[in-house]
């Protein structure tokens, strides 16, 4: 074999393996999309997932406002295994819902699903962050109270300015390197550009235990876009991988602009124009947006017409499959789960 015919044999084969995250990155790859519903019959999305004994478990926003579980063989077709988190009982801080899940594996035998919980008194709990521990990844038991509370210090924080996330905060994620976790979630309060209305950006709170975080004291890591820009409204519900350059990925929700509700005396995302981007990180706490996002169309709301209202192409969350692909699922427009493939250009 010529040295010529190695080095053709090597580019075919790179050619033929799947596309990373890190080459989407560089160019090389782009998110093509199979409109194809996924969990219909579960009315499943905003999932979080993980693979276990060969199957892919997804834990979504089920009817009853909690957190179901499902499976599937080939992340197509999913199958309900069991309602994992309920809603509080009346009166508790939960009691409106008690959903928005992220799954992670603490430790062995630990398992832990946080979540946004809302109670039905929204002026007192209009949105805070829950935990439920348990030694499998279906058996949960719920902690009484939030592990974190919007604009209130845990103790740790300091004397940090929270305005940020003063209306509530929510869709929480967890990253486990060893023994630190790394809790993110989205805070909606003040804006860090004079004359916005309130944004929702994302914060980082960590420590070695989920009960006793400290928040990042920069506050926001990851704040929306400058006015006019497609995420300058929202940088929200997330999901987080580490590339083949062990570099972490982050695929993220945005928005533009609430805009003003129609009797004009408050403001709204119902009608802001959603997608999902792509940012990078060395070390989980300092962000670099892509140049190139959004990486999914963006959706075409009509004011004030509920029928077409612009959320979609939001909460995505990244599966990779043993076979090494790599899908990134979303909530379609008209509320359905759905996933785009990283191919290569």
């Amino acid at each position: 074999m010529t040295l010529t015919s190695v080095v053709a044999s090597v580019a075919l084969s790179a050619t033929f393996a799947p596309a990373d995250i890190s080459d989407l990155w560089a160019g090389r790859a782009r998110f093509q999309i199979d409109d194809r519903s996924i969990g219909a019959e579960l009315g499943m999305h905003f999932i979080s997932t993980s693979w276990f004994n060969g199957y892919l478990h997804a834990y979504y926003i089920d009817r009853n406002g909690g957190v179901g579980l499902a499976r599937s063989s080939d992340g197509r077709r999913f199958q309900f295994v069991a309602s994992v988190v309920p809603k509080g009982r009346t009166g508790a801080w939960d009691s409106a819902f008690a959903t928005f899940p992220g799954y992670a594996l603490l430790t062995t035998n630990r398992n832990a699903v946080v979540y946004e919980g809302k109670g039905t008194d929204g002026n007192r709990w209009p949105g805070d962050i829950g935990l439920a521990v348990g030694p499998t990844f279906q058996d949960f038991t719920k902690d009484a109270n939030p592990i974190l509370i919007h604009a209130k210090s845990t103790g740790r924080d300091g004397s940090l300015n929270l305005s940020w996330e003063r209306n509530n905060i929510g869709t929480p994620s967890i990253i486990v390197v060893g023994s630190e976790r790394f809790l993110f979630y989205h805070g909606f309060g003040t804006s860090w550009e004079r004359g916005s209305p309130d944004d929702v950006q994302m914060g980082l709170a960590t420590g070695t235990d989920l009960r006793n975080l400290k928040r990042e004291a920069t506050g926001p890591i990851l704040r929306t876009g400058p006015a006019g820009s497609w995420d300058s409204g929202q940088t929200g519900r997330r999901s987080i991988m580490k590339g083949k350059d062990n570099r972490w990925y982050m695929a993220y929700e945005g928005s533009t602009d609430a805009r003003r509700s129609a009797d004009g005396r408050s403001y709204t995302f119902d009608w802001a124009v959603y997608s999902s981007g792509i940012a990078r990180s060395s070390n989980l706490r300092s962000w670099t947006k892509f140049s190139q996002n959004p990486v999914l169309p963006r959706t075409n709301p009509v004011e004030f017409d509920k029928s077409r209202q612009g959320y979609g192409y939001d909460g995505p969350e990244f599966v990779k499959f043993p076979d090494g692909k790599l899908f990134l699922y979303f909530r379609a427009p008209n509320g359905a789960t759905k996933r785009a493939e990283l191919v290569w250009r």
